[in-house]
C-alpha cells in the first residue's frame, strides 16, 4: 500500500522501534521529510516497500539500527543525511548523478552491512559519510560503481568477487586495490 503524503514534522521527536510497510513519499524540501529529526532507535523498513522519498530519515540521529529489505528500487536524494546507528542494506544501490546529493551524503552511520541480495553499489553510493565507519561488503556483490566511497575513513571487510579494478587511498599513499573500486577513499585496514 502506498500512502501519498505524511504531514510536516509528523513523527518530529518520536521515539522506540519504527516498522515501515508501505512506501515513503518524495518531500520537497528538507522539513516536509517523512521521518525528519526523529528521535527512533530502531527503524526496520519491511519486504515489499520498493521507495524511500527525499529526506525521508534526514537528521535521525538517534538511531541504533536501520534496516533497508531487498525489494527498495528507489531512494530520494539525501534520504539518510545525517542518520546514526549501523545500516543494514539489503538492495542494491543505484547510481548517483551528483555527489552532493547522494543517498548516504551526510550520514553518520557507525557501521554499514550490505546483505546477500545486494548485488551492485553504485556511483558515488557512500560518498560523503564523514565518519570514521566499519563497512562489511557481502559476497554477493559483483560491481562497485565509480566513487562509491569517496572521502569514506574507517575499516572496509570485503568477502567478494568484483568487477571493477582502480585504484585507493590507505593511510594518505596511492595503492593499488586488485579487483575493487573506492578511488578516492581512506580506510586505514582493508581485509
Amino acid at each position: 500500500s502506498n500512502i501519498e503524503s505524511i504531514g510536516m514534522n509528523a513523527f518530529n521527536e518520536c521515539t522506540g522501534k519504527l516498522e515501515i510497510r508501505c512506501n515513503i513519499p518524495v518531500a520537497q524540501t528538507k522539513v516536509n521529510g517523512a521521518f525528519v529529526n526523529s528521535h527512533f532507535s530502531s527503524v526496520e523498513i519491511l519486504d515489499g516497500v520498493c521507495q524511500i522519498g527525499d529526506y525521508s530519515f534526514y537528521e535521525c540521529n538517534k538511531l541504533d539500527t536501520l534496516i533497508i529489505p531487498s525489494t527498495i528500487t528507489k531512494f530520494g536524494n539525501l534520504a539518510f543525511y545525517g542518520c546514526s546507528g549501523e545500516l543494514n542494506i539489503n538492495c542494491d544501490i543505484p547510481d548517483v548523478a551528483n555527489a552532493n546529493c547522494g543517498v548516504f551524503q551526510g550520514a553518520v552511520f557507525s557501521k554499514i552491512i550490505t546483505g546477500d541480495q545486494m548485488s551492485y553499489i553504485g556511483d558515488f553510493a557512500f560518498c560523503g559519510i564523514d565518519k570514521s565507519i566499519d563497512i562489511v561488503i557481502s559476497q554477493n556483490v559483483e560491481a562497485i560503481g565509480k566513487y562509491a566511497f569517496q572521502g569514506c575513513r574507517g575499516k572496509l571487510y570485503i568477502d567478494s568477487k568484483f568487477v571493477e579494478v582502480d585504484y585507493f587511498y590507505i593511510d594518505d599513499t596511492y595503492q593499488k586495490c586488485n579487483n575493487f573500486w573506492i578511488q578516492e577513499s581512506y580506510f586505514t585496514d582493508i581485509t
